[in-house]
């Protein structure tokens, strides 16, 4: 019993390990977000892939090699900067996956916020931030050289124990970008709040939880079976975004002198109903077969109205025994289910009337050459509904050509005929 004691006492000494997901090191709010464990493992997975193929046959490799041979003379700048013989990898291992593929184990894009004050004049807070881990010193020190070409002044500070550098703009001091190293992670920023965030969720010392520990990452991992080696994963929230929007337009407007339009376009933003989406996220890999699982899962508020939030909600689930109706030889079957397409169309007449009356007359008259406008929104667009499936057979069409059939369900499938023969 003292030795296990002694064991656990010093093990609560030892530091924290960095998360091996990238998305631990950023908040739970996080507006967009895609990353990987490991690029090289994602890319040595990709090599039984067709883009793979493409990309080393050899006129599309006569094609890249131009601006590939600029991108590695910019390396080739960078190794001098820090005393390199050469660079230690080429843009070629990055683009083609030559070789290993490229240097680089876990790497993230994201945007954790953005602050508009439109009061105080101040720029805004762009959380918009990146990180690479290189997979040797040699590596992270062309990411120093790269940084180093930056033609501006460079001024240091401190952070968590890790050295913070920062260059601005001439004449823009209000922005600045950010970087830091945490061990062998490159973190750049435009955001020194970003940048202090990912410090201290590297070190285990986030305050507030991080996203892959909010309930929809963690739900999406559970969907997709967990984080797969070199498989990548990205998440937003669109409802957050159409805030952004939003408010970037109503500013927009005012520096335009076009005040008397941000109450027509917000409400337009508004009705579609964007905020009953908390959460959107699809994670993919290869397997050792070079085939690709992808997941997407959607996090919507029930409770939640307006156009896009109507038109989801009264999606019904798949019938999958429809998949057993379909030849076992299809080279490719589908099936996805139908949303109201009269709610679309009437929101956007609605739209188009509301800014530009003329216009909305014109579309009117151009359907009802074709077919009265109350048949095309009835018959056509208010009819369909439920689900769609196709399937291709190959060397059945015209000329041995592949051969699709197409099944949509209607409410009224003879006025639909009708409609589409008349």
């Amino acid at each position: 019993m003292f030795a296990l004691i002694v064991a656990v006492s010093t093990l609560s000494f030892l530091p924290a390990l960095p998360p091996q997901d990238p998305a631990a090191l950023l908040p739970p709010d996080t507006i967009f977000y895609t990353g990987t464990d490991s690029l090289r493992a994602g890319s040595q997975a990709a090599k039984k892939s067709a883009m793979h193929l493409v990309f080393n046959e050899p006129e599309v490799k006569a094609f890249l090699a131009k601006p590939l041979s600029i991108l590695d003379r910019v390396l080739g700048q960078a190794a001098e900067q820090q005393g390199f013989d050469k660079p230690p990898f080429t843009m070629s291992e990055f683009v083609l996956g030559e070789g290993d593929g490229p240097p680089i184990g876990k790497m993230f894009v994201a945007l954790t916020h953005v602050s508009l004050d439109m009061e105080s004049g101040e720029p805004p807070d762009i959380g918009l931030i990146i990180g690479l881990e290189m997979l040797s010193e040699d590596d992270l020190g062309m990411v120093r050289g790269l940084w180093d070409m930056i033609p501006s002044t460079q001024q240091e500070t401190t952070y968590g124990g890790h050295a913070v550098f920062s260059k601005s703009p001439p004449g823009e001091e209000g922005f600045a970008a950010r970087l830091t190293f945490l061990d062998n992670m490159a973190v750049a920023s435009l955001s020194g709040r970003s940048l202090e965030g990912v410090i201290d969720r590297y070190a285990g010392a986030g305050v507030g939880g991080n996203l892959a520990g909010s309930r929809e990452y963690q739900r999406l991992m559970e969907v997709a079976g967990g984080l797969h080696a070199g498989g990548s994963v990205s998440y937003m929230e669109p409802a957050a975004m159409a805030e952004l929007c939003r408010d970037g337009l109503a500013m927009a407007m005012m520096m335009q002198g076009e005040s008397e339009m941000i109450p027509k376009v917000t409400g337009l933003i508004d009705s579609l109903g964007l905020e009953a989406f908390v959460g959107l996220g699809s994670a993919s890999y290869r397997d050792r077969e070079g085939m690709v699982h992808a997941t997407s899962v959607l996090f919507r508020d029930p409770d939640a109205t307006g156009l896009l939030a109507d038109m989801v909600g009264e999606l019904q689930p798949l019938d999958l025994s429809r998949l057993e109706g379909m030849p076992g030889n299809s080279m490719a079957a589908s099936g996805s289910a139908v949303p109201r397409l009269a709610a679309l169309y009437d929101f956007i007449m609605n739209t188009v009337e509301m800014f530009e009356p003329g216009a909305a007359a014109e579309v009117r008259a151009e359907i009802e050459k074709v077919m009265p406008e109350e048949q095309f929104r009835n018959d056509l667009l208010d009819n369909v509904g439920g689900s769609f499936w196709s399937f291709s057979l190959a060397n059945q069409g015209v000329m041995q050509m592949p051969a699709s059939v197409y099944s949509l369900e209607a409410k009224d499938p003879d006025a639909f005929i009708a409609a589409l023969t008349k």
